[in-house]
């Protein structure tokens, strides 16, 4: 994907917006994808800077060849951090670090009357985008090859959105009790939005969007 025609095509067309003809021909096909994937980064990063002062310079990338550099980021994304490949957890795997630091967080506060009322982590669509995969928070991604929107249902501008939060919000009935059914109950939202987990976790009696913490470790870890 990287390196076909369509790719470099539109590097060619990028890059002769910022620098001459004979210039941008003379470099390689891959020096010219290259360079021109650095630029469609800064340039999908200045609108979101726009207010701080930065200049929007949608005028050096011409939308076609933004929307084939785009593409190219998110298919790389999609392997790297997202579903990956099929039969393998390879691009997600790290994000269980996460994952059962937020179960240890809940045992913390809840059983061993340690922990914080609330844990807030700041990080980048590195850490959501294979937290996202993990969880499967994306029920109609797929593994299909070669990465296509259609084929894959997937896309970074879905998955790793600028500010893109994921809470999860415990309650307790009474006591907690780790064995007792349904004394704690999780919910989760994602983008201020409830969100359901995985569908191989049963929801706590009628409600959609609430499950029992035993209950979501099992099928979380199975997921």
């Amino acid at each position: 994907i990287a390196n076909g025609a369509p790719t470099t095509a539109a590097a060619n067309k990028a890059l002769k917006t910022l620098y001459s003809a004979a210039f941008v021909d003379k470099m390689s096909r891959s020096t010219q994808v290259s360079e021109a994937r650095d630029l469609w980064e800064t340039i999908a990063i200045a609108p979101g800077l726009s207010k701080n002062g930065a200049p929007i310079m949608d005028k050096y990338m011409p939308k076609d060849a933004a929307n084939q550099l785009a593409y190219v980021n998110d298919a790389e994304a999609f392997y790297k951090y997202g579903p990956g490949l099929s039969g393998s957890n390879a691009s997600f795997k790290k994000a269980v670090v996460v994952r059962d630091s937020f179960f240890r967080e809940i045992d913390e506060r809840l059983f061993e009357k340690g922990g914080s009322i609330a844990t807030f982590r700041f990080s980048h669509g590195e850490t959501t985008m294979p937290f996202y995969a993990l969880l499967r928070l994306n029920p109609q991604a797929t593994t299909a090859k070669p990465f296509t929107y259609d084929s894959t249902k997937w896309s970074g501008n879905d998955e790793a959105k600028y500010a893109t939060n994921i809470d999860w919000y415990v309650v307790s009935k009474g006591t907690p009790s780790k064995t007792i059914p349904n004394s704690v109950l999780v919910t989760m939202r994602v983008n201020e939005r409830p969100t359901r987990f995985s569908a191989a976790c049963s929801i706590y009696e009628v409600t959609p969007y609430w499950y029992d913490l035993a209950g979501l470790k099992k099928c979380v870890a199975r997921s």
